[in-house]
């Protein structure tokens, strides 16, 4: 089914005439754009320490649902510091879905940040996953339509992968790329179910000073395969951070190959759809792809 999209951009003056009308308390704090490079949310900061998030997606819209329900319940386990939901806008004439205040994280992401310490990110990315994957699972919701899939077993991605190998044609190494995806099919399921942030892109870390200091975009939230949450093995580290990430979280090669299978997951079916669109996440799916190839 085809995600709907809000085509109009939310302007700072359509924001002004939702936060006036369902939030006057805020009427006098300035509205700025901010630059980003993803690709579900337009966001617009108010103040110093807010940011106004309007999906431009309706499964965008749906998951500030869910990071209302879930992120204060995850929160106190995690050490960095996580998007933190203030209020919840309704939808009406300006704007078709629910929109939300956030507080603003300071710092930049990892897309942005040359000067990282990957070291020292690879030891803040574990711990936070362990962290969030030893948090009880419960009644949190399983992998779906509204995580984009992130979390099921890697066979229901099968067709998917392939067709988007072939749709990238010589761009890629497709035999070498395909026996990286078969080796994936082949380790062991997960034994356990766990919560996962489901979309651990550079452009979600947020650093500081080098160091990894927030962890923002869980609209991907999800139970599910945890495997799914080192993609930033690859997305993110070298051959030599990769290590220390893996010396961190403690998994077995069979856990290590189905996470190879979700970086290639996200890079190949990015490549080809972002090709003309999205220059960043074509420059993401590239070097998560080389890095892949790297290991072999």
């Amino acid at each position: 089914m085809a995600d709907e999209i809000f085509e109009t951009a939310v302007t700072v003056e359509t924001a002004r005439q939702l936060l006036d009308t369902q939030f006057p308390e805020y009427r006098d704090r300035s509205l700025t754009a901010v630059t980003s490079f993803g690709t579900s949310n337009t966001m617009i900061r108010l103040g110093n320490d807010l940011v106004l998030r309007f999906p431009r997606r309706k499964s965008a819209a749906e998951a500030t649902g869910k990071e209302w329900t879930w992120l204060p319940r995850l929160a106190p386990s995690i050490t960095l510091e996580i998007s933190k939901p203030i209020a919840r806008g309704e939808p009406g004439p300006e704007f078709p879905w629910h929109w939300a205040i956030y507080h603003w994280i300071e710092g930049r992401d990892l897309f942005e940040t040359r000067d990282a310490d990957l070291t020292r990110i690879a030891i803040d990315l574990g711990t936070f996953v362990n962290e969030l994957h030893a948090q009880d699972p419960g009644d949190g919701p399983k992998p779906g339509r509204h995580n984009s899939y992130r979390g099921v077993p890697l066979s229901q991605l099968d067709e998917a992968v392939r067709r988007a190998i072939g749709e990238a044609g010589n761009r890629v190494d497709g035999d070498r790329l395909g026996a990286i995806w078969d080796s994936a099919l082949l380790a062991r399921p997960a034994p356990d179910a766990r919560w996962i942030h489901g979309d651990l892109m550079p452009t979600n870390l947020i650093a500081a000073d080098g160091a990894l200091t927030a962890i923002i975009d869980w609209g991907q939230l999800g139970v599910g395969d945890p495997a799914a949450d080192y993609l930033p093995s690859w997305h993110v580290l070298t051959r030599e951070s990769r290590r220390v990430f893996r010396d961190v979280i403690g998994i077995d090669d069979d856990a290590w190959q189905r996470s190879r299978g979700w970086s290639l997951f996200q890079a190949i079916l990015a490549l080809p759809y972002y090709w003309e669109s999205n220059a960043a996440m074509v420059d993401m799916a590239q070097r998560a792809i080389t890095q892949l190839l790297a290991d072999e």
